[in-house]
């Protein structure tokens, strides 16, 4: 019997993946292949044009929802039809080392498919997707009492159309709004994973939604339109698993959206030299759900409309960038608790604000540092796991050494009102430019109890992550 390795087993799910979504992607993976062996488009415009893009003085995740044909992915050069492509073969490995629960608690494999191809002069088709091999001793693996579990992803898969002075994009896509990183003010767009709590990376962690978009440009600034069908909610974990929070023997019923119940959102952009503003507005589903009570121990988890209204901008002066947040939530829905046992929710006004400081020592060292709050105007007792102002603070370091080779990063996790805190101190070190290693060490800092870090204060671990690109 051959023996089937990791790799190989994960390139075998990406394509079962693939096959059991025929009815939509086959014939587009189909024709992504084909597309690989067409010349490369000529030179000339395409997609925005370079006198309306000037270069930021601070590149941000907000670049995402640009136009990407130059975002980088150049592929491996051995062989024609597969210099598009981009493989990454990476292990995660990673020890909770506190008490009561101390050990392994993920052993997992992946294989990561990207692939960006513009062709035709003005078309762009994008995918990235992902498959998992979860090992017997990764908790996934042990909440479902399985030797190993598989399983895949699409991230983002889409067509996009360039012009002088317009762009459309079509299929499965991840959307970034918002100007700072320490908390969730105007990033609300695309859902996220929570499965693996704060132990997974912000851009890793968002996920696509299917939606069509259209982006025009103008002199008087830039404008994005998107229509998302069939909306998609935060992953949160599964029961059993190393960070889900359940509650005994309780039934959770999930309400998900169907294709009447999209979203859309209008976002306006305008650079004035150094000054960046945007603002936006949409009508939007809760990305993150509140669970209502139905009968016995079964519960409804409802993800209800809200109406977003925010502004976000930057200020460059000398090695400084300035940024701020801020969004006024309509009729949002906080997770309410009666009578100390029975889940409900209820409807409030919420404002989101967040004010970043961001300084660059010309290259040697970043340091970024942000305060946000979140105001609850029709504040009562009865909300669960929320004050009528919640404030925090983000910073963040990073530092280069070895000729760029390694790269050390702190970031600092403080909640005023609760007094709970997380530290994460990160090594990344370059063997090459095909491989690289991350080595991580997490541990919080327990302040009052019921706080929202209060129940993962024993969950201090450390991790160390293996990536081979191809």
């Amino acid at each position: 019997m051959e023996y089937i390795t990791p790799v190989k087993m994960m390139v075998v799910t990406i394509l079962r993946s693939i096959i059991s979504k025929k009815d939509f992607l086959v014939p587009v993976i189909a024709g992504m292949l084909i597309l690989c062996t067409c010349s490369e488009p000529s030179a000339g415009t395409f997609g925005r044009p370079d006198d309306l893009n000037p270069a930021a003085a601070f590149d941000g995740d907000d670049d995402e929802e640009e136009f990407e044909e130059d975002a980088g992915i150049t592929g491996t050069d051995g062989g024609a039809g597969f210099k598009d492509f981009t493989f990454t073969f990476s292990h995660d490995l990673s020890w909770a080392t506190k008490d009561p629960d101390p050990g392994i608690v993920t052993n997992r494999s992946s294989f990561r498919c990207e692939f960006d191809k513009s062709f035709w002069d003005n078309l762009f088709i994008k995918f990235d997707g992902k498959a998992y091999l979860y090992f017997e001793n990764d908790h996934i693996a042990e909440a479902g009492g399985k030797d190993a579990v598989v399983d895949e992803e699409i991230r983002e898969f889409y067509i996009q159309a360039g012009f002088d002075r317009f762009m459309v994009r079509a299929g499965k896509q991840v959307v970034v709004w918002g100007e700072t990183d320490g908390g969730v003010i105007n990033d609300v767009v695309s859902p996220r994973d929570e499965s693996e709590f704060i132990f997974m990376d912000l851009e890793e962690a968002r996920l696509g939604q299917y939606m069509a978009s259209l982006d025009l440009y103008s002199d008087y600034g830039d404008f994005l339109f998107f229509v998302a069908l069939k909306p998609g909610s935060n992953e949160t974990p599964d029961r059993g698993t190393r960070y889900y929070r359940g509650f005994g023997e309780t039934v959770v019923r999930e309400e998900k959206a169907g294709f009447s119940d999209h979203e859309a959102g209008l976002k306006w952009k305008k650079i004035y030299d150094k000054f960046e503003i945007s603002l936006m507005t949409a009508s939007l589903l809760q990305n993150a759900g509140v669970l209502v009570h139905d009968t016995g121990n079964v519960y409804n988890k409802i993800y209800d409309r809200y109406g977003f209204y925010a502004v976000g901008a930057s200020y460059t002066v000398g090695s400084y960038l300035f940024k701020i947040d801020a969004a006024f939530k309509h009729d949002y829905s906080l997770q309410s608790k009666e009578n100390d046992y029975q889940f409900g929710k209820k409807v409030s006004d919420i404002s989101d604000t967040s004010f970043a400081v961001e300084y660059d020592a010309n290259g040697r060292y970043t340091v970024n540092l942000e305060l946000t709050n979140r105001h609850v105007f029709d504040y009562s007792n009865d909300l669960w796991g929320a004050e009528r102002d919640n404030t925090s603070l983000y910073f963040q370091y990073n530092k280069k050494f070895l000729n760029d080779t390694l790269e050390f990063e702190y970031v600092l996790y403080h909640q005023f009102q609760d007094k709970n805190s997380f530290h994460k101190a990160e090594l990344d070190y370059s063997f090459s430019d095909d491989v690289q290693l991350t080595i991580e060490y997490v541990f919080f800092q327990e302040g009052d109890e019921g706080g929202s870090l209060w129940h993962y204060r024993n969950e201090d671990r450390i991790g160390a992550e293996l990536k081979i690109y191809y």
